[in-house]
């Protein structure tokens, strides 16, 4: 049958002379006193708790006085600096501190973690130390709180703000000053002589500049002005500079084609697209706008050829819109009608004289004419 600590117990026969006697005796009793028999373990079986050799001591505190049920076995937890009720790392602990040298013990990480609660705790932010001989759980400080040595021992404790300490953190330069920079804290050291202190603003660490101007004022020079606009805008190249609705701002560069669009007042530029440049048919006979490129006839060109038998225009050169007019269809499609077979839905205006402006020829060749027979034409762009 299985074993009941509350209601088994063992039978201790005890040999006097000619006569046995006998007595009961709890079965956690008698192993602790076995192992202590044994030699493997110390063991002060006693009411109160010993006072030296703790930590290869077990405490076994028995059920008083007339052991109606087991006792309790204590072991001694550095930690905590008391006898608190065994368990299996404390137990580990008495065994290392009475073993009194090295002993290899295969641990797999589980394990160790287990044995590090067990010694030290669970209690999160728990730091391992070594003090008074021992090793320790050193809980977490209080918000704040640095971690202080005081030659043989640790504790937690206010940061004292003392020059020591600026040395430590920022350098012992003289002239260094403090400052916050994009992650944090840092000295900033001094300047060349003659310079001063320029600020740049919020987010930007203020810079040494070369003094200036009639009015004492302080300037910058170009190489330290390039360094401010880097930390202001960054460094991507080919951004530009803008102002917006309460600070400057950085556009940062468009597609490869794109151009810098205006949006009118009021409002950002921005990258945009090369708009269409073609024109609209007008509404109005002879107002197509500057920039418009048409398909136009010649009409009795200005420059006659040297032999009298042809009349040119040059690519590239100039004419009046009065000697131009629009192609335009004035027969069939298969010239059976009469006219050209050049159709432009377009309005018509007129086939001399119905263009204003000046007009240039863009065709990419010279446009020739037999002398009074007929015209000729090409692409033509106004220019004014």
């Amino acid at each position: 049958m299985p074993y009941e600590s509350i209601t088994d117990f063992l039978t201790l026969l005890r040999s006097q002379g000619k006569a046995t006697r006998f007595a009961r005796m709890p079965g956690l009793d008698w192993w602790v006193d076995a192992l202590r028999r044994s030699g493997l373990i110390r063991v002060v079986v006693a009411a109160t708790a010993p006072t030296v050799n703790r930590s290869t001591t077990a405490w076994f505190k028995p059920s008083n006085p007339s052991f109606p049920k087991e006792g309790l076995l204590y072991l001694w937890d550095a930690a905590h600096n008391e006898y608190r009720l065994a368990t299996p790392g404390l137990f580990y602990n008495m065994l290392i501190s009475a073993a009194g040298e090295e002993i290899n013990v295969d641990f797999t990480a589980d394990a160790l973690l287990k044995v590090l609660d067990e010694l030290f705790g669970t209690a999160e932010g728990t730091m391992i130390v070594h003090t008074g001989g021992t090793w320790k759980g050193l809980l977490k400080g209080a918000a704040g709180t640095v971690l202080s040595s005081g030659g043989t021992s640790v504790s937690w404790q206010k940061l004292a703000l003392t020059s020591t300490l600026f040395d430590d953190l920022f350098g012992s330069s003289i002239g260094s000053l403090i400052v916050r920079g994009p992650t944090g804290w840092g000295p900033l050291s001094p300047g060349a002589s003659g310079t001063v202190l320029t600020s740049a603003g919020s987010n930007v660490v203020p810079i040494w500049g070369a003094a200036g101007g009639g009015g004492g004022g302080g300037g910058i020079t170009p190489s330290e002005l390039n360094t401010l606009l880097d930390q202001l805008f960054g460094t991507v190249q080919g951004s530009t500079i803008y102002r917006g609705p309460s600070v400057w701002e950085t556009l940062i560069p468009g597609t490869s084609g794109q151009v810098l669009t205006t949006q009118g007042g009021g409002a950002n530029p921005k990258w945009a697209p090369i708009p269409v440049t073609g024109q609209p048919i007008p509404s109005v006979p002879n107002s197509w706008a500057v920039g418009s490129v048409l398909l136009v006839n010649v009409y009795n060109p200005p420059l006659p050829d040297p032999d009298g038998i042809y009349t040119k225009l040059n690519n590239g050169s100039s004419i009046s819109g009065s000697q131009l007019g629009l192609v335009y269809f004035s027969g069939t499609f298969d010239g059976s009608g009469g006219g050209g077979p050049f159709v432009l839905p377009m309005t018509y205006n007129g086939a001399v004289g119905g263009l204003s402006g000046t007009w240039k020829n863009i065709s990419g060749t010279t446009i020739y004419w037999p002398v009074n027979q007929g015209t000729s034409g090409g692409y033509f762009v106004r220019t004014a």
